[in-house]
């Protein structure tokens, strides 16, 4: 952890304003785009949902 910030440090001390300007810009159109919703068949959706059940059935809560 300590490595990163160092390396961090470094590298903002070699930019300039307009580059790190430039960098948070694309970061926030990046962070923006969303992903297409995802298209499901009625088979898919039943699937997942059998599935979903199954796993929470086999991984119950423990209680104690």
């Amino acid at each position: 952890m300590l490595l990163d910030s160092k390396i961090a440090s470094v590298l903002m001390d070699s930019l300039t304003l307009e580059e790190l300007e430039a960098m948070v810009e694309r970061k926030k159109q990046e962070s923006n785009k969303l992903s297409a919703p995802v298209k499901m068949t009625e088979k898919e959706k039943i699937e997942n949902y059998c599935m979903d059940l199954l796993k929470k059935k086999l991984h119950a809560p423990k209680y104690v």
